[in-house]
């Protein structure tokens, strides 16, 4: 995964961004009911709830960092970040490895892989009794 880069801005609507410092765990959760962005994302932190938003705007955005449009689809409805910069212009931060939605498809996929290997053998184990029960009673040509 390469590195991703996100701004938190509207960090004045809540506690400022004063408290932020480098190396602090943010979390990010989208908001799909927000009334004013359907790509919103929230800012978090665990003691403080709420903080900011992930920038979603030309002029919001630091650098080439990704805004919450971009980040929207490559991230599950919550995801983890480390604040690099507090800055004048908002909070850049990066994206924790590991938050990325398709990291999370390909364990899901792992794992559905397991179940059906274990479906397969049992299938395999009791295969004639199950066409047996199917056909009780009846009368069936075989070719």
């Amino acid at each position: 995964m390469s590195k991703m880069y996100f701004t938190i801005t509207g960090t004045r609507y809540y506690y400022g961004k004063g408290f932020l410092k480098p190396g602090m765990t943010v979390q990010l959760v989208k908001e799909p009911d927000n009334k004013y962005d359907k790509e919103a994302i929230v800012v978090r932190l665990k003691v403080l709830g709420d903080i900011g938003h992930v920038a979603n705007s030309t002029h919001t955005v630091i650098g080439d960092s990704m805004s919450a449009g971009r980040l929207y689809d490559k991230i599950g409805n919550k995801a983890e970040g480390k604040v690099l910069y507090v800055m004048e212009q908002g909070v850049l931060c990066k994206l924790k490895k590991g938050d990325l939605k398709n990291e999370a498809i390909l364990m899901t996929t792992a794992r559905m892989i397991q179940i059906s290997t274990v479906i397969r053998s049992l299938m395999a184990c009791y295969a004639g009794s199950l066409i047996k029960w199917f056909y009780r009673g009846q009368d069936y040509e075989t070719e």
